[in-house]
């Protein structure tokens, strides 16, 4: 009887110390673990810090560059950049090593940008950073070094920004509010305050006038893309009461201003059908024979005042947003409903602009200009 006692005793500490070693090899087993899943999620989390950082500051590196061609403030730009997107509550440190120039290319909208260093027309930034030992920011402390893994932990990151390829499409007022200068009521009669005496639609415009304010403009904005490195079609398209295609896309920005040029000899009155401009414009990006199907689509339009005809502009953005058309909105002259244009730009998701003089406008499509689309490609 006792030895029953003593031998149930004993088995039951046996068995007593065989879940006391399992327990404590499961406990050591979910430490560790714990500590690899802890420590992967930590890597996890630096590496999207890392990409977020990296693709932020090749944007920026390429925007300062396309309105620079400054490698240089283009490198310092995204350098600056950087040390402001902590990585592991640390700024990322970007060498200018780690920055290059190459040329993305593709032949249609469903293929990918196929990029190659170099090139003699370079329209993309590649920037791969590291961190790693040796790299100037050095690599990942683990939460639990040495704990279930290595103590550091090196991951790199790269980004490709490409500036696409656009097809543009520039849509110019030419009512007959246009004939009058910046600064004072378009209400015909009386004639434009510059206008000679005898002056009439169909003469030559008067200077100061809107009309070759907006020609000044439209000569740096297309200076403006003859600097870039990119391969930049341009169609004029022009309206007052109905919207007529002045010159068909074209890498020869001469011929748009020769068309403009036109209308400077001879400028007719007219109502003003915004819609009708934007329409016919959307229709020459897509319709043209000389529209690329790879190249992105970008309508920059202009009025100096309040469509008088047609319909809402703003409705007919809507539509042609739908077909992947970004739209830039200007307005010219304190008559100008900036309102209506803005909600234009914003249905075409670009930006609106709005100038009170000669100055004011060269600078909005200079800055129009600078700002075209770029896509990380990689």
């Amino acid at each position: 009887m006792r030895c029953a006692k003593v031998c149930r005793k004993r088995d039951y500490a046996s068995r007593l110390g065989v879940a006391i070693v399992f327990i404590l090899f499961v406990v050591i087993a979910m430490l560790i673990l714990s500590a690899f899943a802890i420590n992967l999620a930590h890597v996890q989390l630096v590496r999207t810090e890392m990409q977020v950082a990296t693709d932020a500051s090749a944007r920026a590196a390429a925007k300062v560059y396309a309105s620079t061609t400054d490698l240089n403030v283009a490198i310092a730009t995204a350098q600056a950049l950087a040390n402001q997107n902590l990585v592991n509550s640390q700024p990322l440190q970007l060498r200018a090593s780690d920055f290059h120039f190459g040329t993305s290319t593709r032949e249609s909208l469903n293929q990918r940008y196929q990029y190659q260093s170099g090139g003699t027309d370079p329209n993309a930034l590649h920037l791969r950073v590291e961190k790693k030992a040796g790299s100037p920011s050095g690599p990942v402390m683990l939460a639990f070094p040495g704990f279930g893994s290595s103590q550091f932990s090196e991951l790199a990151s790269e980004t490709i920004v490409t500036q696409v390829e656009l097809d543009v499409a520039l849509v110019v007022d030419r009512s007959g509010s246009m004939a009058y200068a910046a600064e004072e009521p378009a209400v015909y009669p009386p004639n434009p305050q510059a206008a000679p005496v005898g002056w009439d639609f169909g003469d030559p415009v008067p200077s100061p006038s809107r009309w070759l304010d907006t020609v000044s403009a439209v000569n740096v904005f297309l200076g403006e893309l003859e600097q870039s490195p990119q391969r930049e079609r341009v169609t004029l398209v022009t309206y007052a009461g109905s919207a007529i295609v002045d010159h068909d896309l074209t890498e020869d920005y001469g011929q748009p201003l020769l068309s403009l040029a036109g209308y400077s000899a001879s400028f007719d009155s007219g109502t003003t059908d915004i819609s009708a401009g934007l329409q016919l414009a959307a229709n020459q990006l897509a319709s043209s024979p000389n529209s690329r199907l790879w190249a992105s689509k970008v309508i920059v339009v202009l009025t100096d005042g309040i469509h008088t005809a047609g319909n809402d502009p703003k409705h007919t953005a809507e539509s042609i947003a739908q077909d992947g058309v970004m739209i830039f909105a200007v307005t010219f002259s304190a008559e100008a409903n900036q309102a209506n244009m803005q909600a234009v730009a914003k249905a075409g998701g670009g930006n609106h602009y709005h100038a009170t003089n000669a100055t004011d406008l060269a600078n909005a499509f200079r800055e129009i200009a600078r700002n075209m689309p770029t896509l990380i490609s990689h």
